[in-house]
């Protein structure tokens, strides 16, 4: 059969599935198969396959999954799952407290109940490009908007309110109530589910005694810096024990794995710049929603230069210490210059990057085992809705594609669960603090 003949007829029938498939199928010959279908991608547009009677063929093979094939989708031809199941993943509720807000009131109110102290402004604000499409505050150094890809260029560099801050202060609301998504509080640490979670477990932990600006600072106290992330670790993994592997519905996403070999998989690192100034560091278990995963694949997550794995933070501070040295006022240093100081001590930062890059996307390779039990569609290069239950095609407008994400992250997120007649809950920090935090870098 020549190639053309092979193309031309996938988009058929079973029975009009050329051979080679049909055979690289019941020989249980995934790499064939793969072959062939990435040929299809050359060939014809996404809308011109029966993706439907592809996934039926694929489901009577167990060598080759829906999932795989999924995710080769994604890969290959810019498919991308929505719509996805209510119901279908776990929802893993927070540890709701019922405590309620220190401070009745605004973060301005605030400022000017602490006389308009300039410390506590300094650390109330944040250095920001703030989306005009969906709000989100960015890194001053993106030029598109990493939740919804929206070009930044043209944005100017601004300030908003501190979030993580006014957490830790126990403030009841800036432009929306600042209620958190509680999984662990103590004195010092908060750990809360990440509002625009780019997986099912996606962590934030966070200082609740010091203010601890970014990451640079930890290089001016490196000993003192490892303790610190060692214990938000420590918070982050007892959490994911804890929460989400207890729950059954969620463990059963990870099949034959033991906890300890989830856990090899756990992505954790900061940014810098960040959109909050207040050390937060990231964990994350994949695989990654369809549509992080997605922005992963454009390029847009964990960008180089601004995402720091844990791993290289730690061999960092780790090499400080062992060489009895600190970086002075490295919190006054660009990112630049720290990553060159590093790269003296032998610690360079690009082979670490690139090394825990290629691991997350292996990872969620790994572990991702979306199929048509969890979602009803999908879509192309963000216009075009193709059903998984019936092939039929629908453009969708503007409106449509905000509404459709949006309720997607409804469903998948487990940001202010359990929701209260379908809107997220939450609740205030328990310990929080009075007026401008003890800098950590002036007082550890």
């Amino acid at each position: 059969m020549q190639e053309k003949e092979v193309i031309g007829s996938l988009g058929g029938m079973l029975k009009q599935l050329p051979q080679s498939l049909r055979l690289a199928l019941q020989n249980g010959d995934r790499n064939q198969f793969i072959q062939i279908l990435r040929k299809v991608s050359e060939e014809l547009s996404p809308c011109e396959l029966d993706i439907v009677t592809l996934l039926d063929c694929v489901s009577k093979n167990h060598d080759i999954t829906e999932s795989e094939i999924l995710l080769l989708l994604a890969e290959e031809l810019e498919l991308h799952l929505v719509s996805a199941i209510p119901g279908a993943m776990a929802c893993i509720n927070q540890q709701l407290s019922g405590t309620t807000a220190r401070f009745v009131g605004t973060v301005q109110e605030y400022l000017e109940s602490q006389k308009q102290s300039e410390e506590l402004r300094w650390q109330l604000q944040n250095i920001v490009r703030e989306c005009p499409n969906c709000r989100k505050s960015n890194a001053f150094t993106l030029l598109s908007c990493n939740a919804c890809s929206t070009s930044l260029a043209d944005v100017e560099i601004s300030h908003t309110i501190n979030i993580f801050t006014s957490f830790v202060l126990g403030i009841e609301r800036g432009n929306f109530p600042l209620v958190i998504s509680m999984r662990y509080q103590d004195e010092s640490f908060l750990l809360f589910d990440d509002i625009l979670a780019m997986a099912s477990c996606h962590l934030n932990c966070i200082p609740g005694d010091y203010y601890v600006r970014d990451l640079r600072v930890l290089f001016e106290h490196p000993k003192q810096g490892l303790i610190l992330l060692n214990e938000m670790k420590e918070k982050i993994v007892s959490c994911i024990r804890q929460d989400f592997w207890s729950n059954q519905q969620w463990r059963r996403m990870y099949k034959e794995l033991e906890l300890e070999e989830l856990l090899e998989h756990i992505i954790l690192g900061l940014n810098y710049p960040p959109s909050q100034y207040q050390l937060h560091l990231h964990a994350m278990i994949p695989p990654f929603t369809p549509d992080h995963y997605s922005l992963f694949l454009q390029g847009k997550h964990f960008i180089q230069g601004r995402w720091f794995p844990l791993e290289f933070v730690m061999l960092g501070l780790e090499k400080l210490v062992q060489s009895s040295a600190t970086i002075t006022n490295a919190g006054q240093l660009s990112i630049e210059q720290l990553i060159e100081k590093l790269g003296s001590f032998g610690i360079e930062y690009s082979k670490v990057y690139q090394q825990c890059y290629q691991r997350y996307q292996a990872s969620h390779r790994i572990l991702c085992r979306w199929s048509r039990e969890h979602f009803e569609a999908l879509v192309w290069q963000g216009k075009t809705l193709l059903s998984l239950r019936t092939n039929q095609q629908k453009m969708l407008s503007s409106e449509q594609r905000k509404q459709l994400k949006k309720t997607d992250k409804m469903a998948l997120q487990n940001w202010g669960r359990p929701y209260d007649k379908e809107q997220p809950t939450g609740s205030y920090y328990r310990y929080a603090k009075e007026g401008s935090l003890p800098i950590w870098e002036k007082n550890v």
